[in-house]
């Protein structure tokens, strides 16, 4: 992708145009970065960088860099980065998140907080394995979703397609999974197999787990 402003030194000695912003804008442009950096920095493909400058989905096709100078994708941006949302969540889930409304979800990962919204979904779990260059990472997930379609979206926005290559999506919990078995505690387990058993109880509220382990070389 190629990706505009990448001569920090000037090599090229052309003059860049000017860009003024405020001291707010500037402010939430550099939280969002971090943010971003953040989320996707064991991430191989999905680069910082390139989700900054690209066309997306919750900015209604506009890039972080112009959109989130302004309040409103600056929210929405941290939020989506926060919950870990997929990447093709559209501004209006987030909006009603912010109003405490439910969200309209086609992807059928977010956790509904109704018994009734829960009647169609089921409980996943989701292990990742993989090598890193700095030595190797354990990921465990536990959503409510439609379907293994929607699960795999909802990995691949979080972690991007190479790491979702590696996920083993499950519908259920299996304690003796050796993911689980090495990051969920019991307390925990217990709490997911009565869910796996009644995804519309109100144990699965806002259900949305993720636990990661990392170990160096």
């Amino acid at each position: 992708m190629a990706i505009p402003y990448l001569d920090p030194l000037g090599i090229d000695q052309m003059q860049d145009p000017p860009v003024t912003l405020s001291a707010r804008q500037l402010a939430r442009l550099i939280s969002v970065a971090a943010e971003t950096g953040q989320r996707f920095s064991y991430s191989r493909r999905m680069d910082p960088v390139e989700w900054m400058y690209a066309r997306q989905p919750l900015f209604s096709e506009r890039s972080a860099i112009d959109a989130c100078q302004d309040r409103p994708d600056y929210q929405r941006a941290i939020i989506a980065h926060g919950l870990c949302l997929s990447a093709m969540t559209k501004p209006g889930q987030i909006d009603a998140l912010l109003l405490g409304s439910p969200a309209s979800d086609p992807i059928g990962t977010i956790g509904p907080r109704n018994r009734e919204a829960r009647q169609s979904l089921r409980l996943f779990t989701v292990s990742i394995t993989e090598a890193t260059d700095s030595g190797r990472c354990m990921i465990f997930l536990a959503i409510l979703a439609r379907n293994e379609d929607a699960v795999a979206l909802d990995v691949r926005g979080r972690f991007g397609d190479i790491t979702a290559g590696n996920a083993l999506v499950r519908e259920g919990f299996d304690p003796s999974e050796p993911v689980a078995a090495a990051l969920v505690s019991e307390p925990m387990g217990a709490t997911l197999l009565l869910i796996a058993d009644d995804p519309t109880s109100e144990l699965a509220e806002g259900l949305d787990v993720q636990i990661e382990s990392r170990f160096l070389n």
